[in-house]
């Protein structure tokens, strides 16, 4: 089977598109910060407890 200079040129812009996608999904996962959660107890006026997370600084 003989391959055309098209299909090169197909398979060429393939590649090149996987690679992009693939490069910006990585750069996006890490530039993503997270943050560390931390509980913490509040008391309401009828002296129920109440728990809340906070995330981030």
């Amino acid at each position: 089977m003989r391959v055309m200079k098209t299909d090169i040129r197909f398979y060429r812009g393939c590649a090149r598109s996987l690679f992009a996608a693939l490069c910006l999904a990585t750069v996006t996962t890490v530039s993503c910060r997270t943050y560390a959660q931390t509980t913490s107890d509040l008391r309401t006026k009828g002296e129920r407890p109440v728990s809340y997370d906070e995330f981030g600084p």
